[in-house]
């Protein structure tokens, strides 16, 4: 059973993201109509790298929740849910290119980032004049990922739902991304303290995923529907486990992957320093030189493929990975168990099938 949900959520998931893009598809030609129409072509340059990350791929799991838990309490799904989806994806591409410029990635979902197609742009225009390219393009990219935020706001507010509800997913919207960027700020201090614990590890997945990509999207979509208190306080519980579960799997793919399903390099996680539960429980547990291979890894600009091959033999003669994964699977057997206390409600059995299922498949998938 539990393999037939992950793979119905698997499927019903491709459904959604297929409506989504076409959405967001329309609604970027719009606005590059406007563009071209009212402003200059610096500004439709600017733009394009937006566009292509938006549209470039990404499981749209967070429109998902918003669009599957408005089924879930109302049996329905109005096109205007769907308008609310599009918003939180496009938020999510907001935070996704300031997250890759605080990273310095250069590859987004199989391309380029919005920043290094900005630097691109300038050094293939010869006819201006000789700047820092890299700052050139993070400064260009900052200003149309924040305005992407702006822009979904007002597919929200333009949304079809009463004022009160629009209020309140602009309100939940906006704590949660004051709530992330906390857990942003911890995840880069964690690069650089000596005294990471696991719980503040777990403190960082919790607040970066768990409460935006799960808790997030899930509230908003149980909101709108008219969920109860009760109904609300189940489904937050499901979320935040589930969604630590789902960043334990990133992190483990972010390591093992393969780079071109991934659509970036598996390197980035050690290159950056990024300490994950994969990292930290190696260190706490391995002898010296494994300690070592793992330390001297951690951070490093010059980290390459004969690196990671070590690190990863580290990772598991240390018992890391398998560790790791425990730790998934627990956290999602936990989300599911807090989910079946929705039971007694009247709530659709495709709504509740999805749930269940995408939390098994989040952390059995290879992307």
């Amino acid at each position: 059973m539990k393999n037939s949900h992950a793979t119905q959520a698997r499927e019903t998931l491709q459904l959604v993201r297929e409506k989504l893009d076409e959405k967001l598809d329309i609604f970027f030609q719009q606005l590059f109509k406007d563009i071209k129409q009212s402003y200059s072509e610096y500004s439709y340059e600017s733009f394009k790298p937006l566009w292509d990350v938006t549209a470039r791929g990404g499981k749209r799991l967070r429109g998902s929740f918003v669009i599957k838990t408005y089924e879930l309490i109302a049996h329905d799904i109005p096109n205007s849910v769907y308008d609310i989806g599009m918003a939180i994806e496009m938020t999510h591409a907001y935070l996704l290119i300031l997250d890759d410029i605080a990273d310095r990635s250069n590859q987004r979902r199989g391309g380029k980032t919005a920043h290094k197609m900005i630097e691109r742009y300038y050094k293939e225009n010869k006819t201006f004049k000789t700047v820092d390219a890299e700052h050139f393009g993070n400064s260009i990219a900052i200003f149309v990922a924040l305005v992407n935020q702006h822009l979904a706001s007002n597919v929200i507010l333009d949304s079809s739902f009463p004022v009160e509800k629009k209020l309140e997913v602009l309100h939940f919207l906006n704590r949660t991304i004051y709530e992330t960027v906390h857990g942003q700020l911890n995840d880069i201090f964690n690069e650089i303290r000596v005294d990471v614990s696991e719980e503040d590890i777990v403190n960082v997945l919790k607040l970066k995923t768990g409460l935006y990509t799960y808790e997030n999207p899930i509230s908003i979509g149980a909101a709108l529907a008219g969920a109860s208190i009760e109904e609300q306080k189940i489904l937050r519980d499901y979320a935040i486990p589930a969604g630590i579960a789902f960043q334990i799997q990133d992190d483990i793919l972010g390591v093992f992957g393969d780079p071109e399903k991934l659509g970036k390099p598996n390197l980035d996680d050690i290159r950056e320093g990024k300490m994950t539960l994969l990292v930290h429980h190696a260190l706490k547990v391995g002898n010296e030189s494994q300690k070592a291979i793992i330390e001297h890894s951690l951070g490093n600009p010059e980290f390459n493929s004969d690196m990671l091959e070590d690190v990863r033999k580290v990772m598991i003669d240390t018992g890391s990975l398998d560790y790791s994964k425990t730790k998934a699977t627990e956290y999602v057997m936990k989300a599911k168990q807090e989910l079946k206390q929705g039971l007694e409600f009247n709530w659709s059995e495709e709504g509740y099938n999805y749930l269940m299922g995408i939390a098994d498949y989040m952390i059995q998938r290879k992307l």
